[in-house]
């Protein structure tokens, strides 16, 4: 006799089947209380295409931010230190 205890029985509902491998962990279950070892597998990920689009502000933005922004904070904050330690 084969015994598979999960937390709870929502991974198997048609809504939560596609979240985090419930499907292929399902499928697994199945298969193991059916006795086939040899047919479980973990199915690998097929990956998501993500497009990022960003507006010429955006663009924009984020360059004013990574290249003039951050970096003058760390400059501003290290003569500040250096002005205070030296005075």
């Amino acid at each position: 006799m084969r015994l598979v205890v999960v937390g709870t029985s929502k991974i198997a509902q048609n809504r939560f089947i596609t979240i985090l491998g419930n499907g292929n962990l399902m499928s697994n279950i199945i298969t193991f209380l059916a006795e086939e070892e040899d047919l479980i597998a973990i199915k690998p990920k097929t990956p998501a295409q993500t497009r990022l689009e960003m507006s010429q502000k955006n663009i924009n933005d984020v360059f004013y931010l990574t290249f003039i922004l951050l970096p003058g904070i760390v400059v501003l904050s290290g003569f500040t230190v250096w002005f205070y330690r030296n005075r």
